[in-house]
């Protein structure tokens, strides 16, 4: 399943490109889940404000990515010698023969990796698409958790669903996408038991 680059703040006892995060909980008034949409270049083409190139390397990219889904800017996969990232854009600056991408691992980054390619891949005329807000690139609960997919296939929970996102680990999942009807979003979640296995929690 493909995220999108926000994430967001939900409630579950609970970031594609946007993140959803959720206010404390409870709060004084009523709560609502805050969309954070995530986006490492600028209008300009630049690497935007308040993002900092930690490393430099040089490595090759192709269009496209396992996790996630731009909007609207094509997301590229990058591989170097120290590493695959699953997560990059092209700096406006980039060439036919010379071009440069910048890698954010996870939405709650401030750092990038920079990677210098031999031009820009092969981009579909089509590439990037609407907002979709099912599949948020990860989602920060009430109690601050952060919850990432998890790789490969999404495990499935007989009579439940998927387990979609990993909270701090495999202790608590959260199942499909959220239950957008009220201005708090929740999830249907489950936790491991000790022996393995999985309960659902009270929602």
């Amino acid at each position: 399943m493909k995220r999108q680059p926000y994430y967001y703040h939900i409630l579950v006892g609970i970031l594609c490109s946007f993140l959803v995060a959720l206010p404390p909980y409870p709060a004084a008034s009523p709560a609502r889940t805050l969309v954070t949409y995530v986006s490492v270049i600028d209008g300009a083409g630049r690497l935007a404000a308040g993002y900092e190139v930690r490393d430099v390397e040089h490595g090759s990219c192709e269009y496209g990515s396992n996790i996630l889904e731009s909007s609207p800017i094509p997301v590229y996969m990058c591989a170097t010698n120290q590493s695959t990232y699953l997560t990059c854009w092209y700096l406006a600056r980039s060439k036919p023969q010379s071009a440069t991408a910048v890698c954010l691992p996870l939405p709650w980054s401030r750092y990038v990796t920079e990677v210098s390619t031999a031009g820009v891949p092969t981009t579909p005329a089509h590439a990037g698409t609407r907002t979709n807000f099912d599949w948020p690139w990860a989602v920060q609960l009430t109690t601050g958790e952060r919850c990432l997919p998890g790789p490969g296939p999404a495990p499935v929970v007989s009579g439940l669903g998927t387990i979609d996102y990993y909270c701090g680990g495999p202790a608590l999942g959260l199942l499909n996408h959220a239950d957008r009807a009220h201005l708090l979003w929740t999830f249907r979640s489950v936790r491991e038991s000790p022996a393995g296995s999985t309960r659902r929690p009270p929602r």
